[in-house]
Order: C-alpha cells, then structure tokens, then sequence
C-alpha cells in the first residue's frame, strides 16, 4: 500500500478510533486543505460529513464552528503527512514538510491530479499528490 494512504488510515484510526476505507467515489468540492514537502504537494478535499465525523471523535463536539472544521482540515492533513514522514525516515527516506495552508470551501481546479479516496460513515476525503519537479 503506498505510503501515504497507510498512514492516512492509521492516523485517523488512532486519533480516532474510525477506521477509513479505500473507496473509488473521489470528491473535489469540500474544505480543501494543502501541505507540501520539498517533491510533491498534498491536497485534502473533505466533505461535511467526513469532517463532522472526526470533529465528533477527535474533538468530542458535535456541533463544530466553520472555523474548527477549517482548523481540522488542515491539522488532518497536518497529522497524515507528518505521520508519512516517519514511516518514509523507516525506510531511510527524509522528508521536509511546510505549514498546512486551508483553501477553503472549494472545488479543486486540477481534474488531472492523482488521488486516493477514503470515506468513514457517511464522509468522504479525496487526497490527492502533485509533484513539484
């Protein structure tokens, strides 16, 4: 499993206790968020449902601010590639990560990215990589 899709589903399964599954249903509107490493840079669409989920879990509120969920969108992505980091220094890989930057309720404009698809419950998160070369 690639890398990053293995530690999506562990970060979000051990921040809170949901496990994600890898669905083909991509989503490009939603809060998007983007962190980026010195090769590729990462965008995370979630939807409402997606988020209000890990609010619910991570958060114990069930009732989350626009801005909690625009804090969360970026803390996951945060979370998710931070955690890549780690398990890519196992494999002797060493990855510098920025700051992750909210977009906002959007539709991402590039429909050729390369993504991969979660959804927990009802939620869906699409996350997609773009290489900086």
């Amino acid at each position: 499993m690639d890398v990053y899709a293995k530690s999506f589903i562990q970060t979000i399964k051990n921040t809170t206790s949901l496990t994600p599954h890898i669905t083909h249903t991509a989503i490009h509107t939603g809060y998007c968020s983007k962190i980026s490493t010195q090769e590729a840079h990462f965008y995370f669409c979630f939807d409402h449902a997606f988020l209000l989920s890990i609010s619910s879990a991570m958060l114990f509120d069930d009732n989350p601010t626009k801005d909690d969920l625009y804090d969360l969108s970026k803390e996951i992505a945060n979370l998710v590639i931070g955690h890549a980091k780690v398990l890519l220094a196992e494999q002797g890989v060493h990855i510098q990560i920025n700051t992750p930057s909210f977009l906002g309720e959007i539709t991402l404009s590039n429909p050729d990215l390369k993504g991969i698809h979660f959804a927990i419950e009802e939620g869906k998160c699409s996350m997609y990589k773009e290489s900086v070369c």
